[in-house]
């Protein structure tokens, strides 16, 4: 009897060791969230690797950019209206807002292009993903330019107007706050709350439809856009000292009318982000 009992358990300790020594490696997670943004280019640069998204306004776009010359004393000069700080973004963000202004010093007369370039993304490493799951956090700078039934262009900014913005990876979904008020920067106070924006934890694309809201300065009124957001995440989710490696930046735009008051309102905007740790 004895003998019986070692034949019967043999085989069972030999199958059940087979699967643990062939199993095959995690593999990096599908991106099961299509993220769908009308209205703007999107592409890898060929001389850095970066992740482009762009939006190009005036006919000719690329040929007037090419041609600005900050130093122009043109009365339809064109400048780049964003320059950001080289300790935070250097090597992680490139952002290029091409605007016509009045004159070299002068006021905006008309957007001509947004560009904005995101350090390649990286979520694997040895065939597996670094990470499929858990939460990570972003924060940093917002700009946007506002026009009110065809009036001025209204420049909004805020070094804190990314003021919040949680990455889910396990509902592979964005959701983040972009706002700007009115201060000796800033001309217009405006305000996109978004939840749950499609995000590719692969490719680190995110964006999806927005809606927006602008404060008219002088008066009660407060109008609503709605149009899409396009992001894009570099760097990694690994942490070390502290943080993530992450970074990101991402473009928008919309524009809506009243229907009590007829006044429209129209909205492009830049933002990008770090981890808060690395932020002064």
């Amino acid at each position: 009897m004895g003998g019986m009992r070692l034949i019967t358990l043999l085989p069972l300790v030999l199958i059940g060791c087979g699967p643990l020594a062939s199993a095959p490696p995690p593999v990096p997670p599908a991106a099961v969230r299509p993220v769908v943004t009308p209205g703007f280019e999107t592409y890898v640069t060929d001389h850095n690797g970066f992740s482009r998204v762009r939006r190009s306004y005036a006919p000719g776009a690329a040929a007037m950019a090419a041609a600005a010359s900050p130093s122009a004393a043109s009365p339809a000069a064109l400048r780049s209206l964003v320059a950001l700080d080289p300790s935070l973004y250097q090597g992680f963000t490139d952002v290029e807002v091409m605007a016509e202004v009045a004159g070299p010093d002068g006021p905006v007369t008309r957007l001509v292009r947004l560009t904005v370039d995101q350090a390649p993304f990286s979520n694997e490493r040895g065939g597996a993903p670094i990470a499929a799951t858990g939460m990570f956090y972003l924060r940093g700078a917002h700009y946007t330019w506002v026009t009110v039934d065809d009036g001025p262009v209204l420049s909004g900014q805020s070094q804190r107007g990314l003021e919040h913005m949680v990455l889910d990876f396990d509902r592979e979904s964005v959701s983040l706050i972009l706002r700007t008020g009115v201060d000796a920067q800033s001309q217009v106070r405006t305000d996109l709350v978004a939840e749950d924006l499609p995000l590719d934890v692969v490719s680190g694309a995110f964006g999806g439809a927005v809606a927006m809201r602008v404060w008219v300065e002088g008066t009660p009124e407060i109008l609503t856009a709605e149009g899409s957001l396009r992001g894009q995440l570099g760097g990694s989710p690994e942490y070390g000292t502290g943080r993530h490696e992450m970074s990101t930046s991402g473009l928008y735009y919309g524009e809506g009318t009243d229907p009590a008051s007829g006044r429209h309102v129209r909205l492009d905007g830049v933002f990008v982000g770090r981890d808060p740790n690395v932020l002064p």
